[in-house]
């Protein structure tokens, strides 16, 4: 058998040109069917290992942007209770109910419950 070195496909021992890019097979090596598969499975687990890497850096980033709100909605709740309270403002109110939605939204009652469910069960 022989290897493509064009696109990397395998092809019969006695043909010139790669049946899936028309490349010269002229300087490919010969293979086994053994190597072959032993390659396969290297480049497959290669790539397993790289979207594993990218699910990880997502959840950890999900993770991450979960605190995040958790902490902005409990500090625009607690600021704009406090402001509300000392000042009478009524600005301080738009901070008590960003802090509340910000707090519904990341305990799953808002339309961002899908989205975090899977982080806070």
């Amino acid at each position: 058998m022989k290897r493509c070195p064009t696109c990397g496909s395998v092809s019969l021992n006695n043909e010139v040109e790669c049946g899936v890019c028309g490349g010269s097979l002229a300087e490919a090596s010969y293979e086994s069917m053994g190597q072959i598969e032993r390659d396969q499975a290297a480049e497959m687990a290669e790539e397993e290992r790289k979207e594993r890497r990218v699910v990880r850096r997502t959840e950890s980033l999900g993770i991450v942007a979960t605190i995040a709100l958790v902490i902005l909605g409990i500090g625009s709740l607690v600021g704009g209770i406090l402001v509300l309270g000392q000042f009478n403002n009524l600005g301080s109110l738009l901070l008590v109910l960003l802090g509340m939605i910000l707090l519904l939204e990341v305990l799953g009652v808002g339309i961002a419950r899908p989205m975090f469910r899977k982080y806070l069960s």
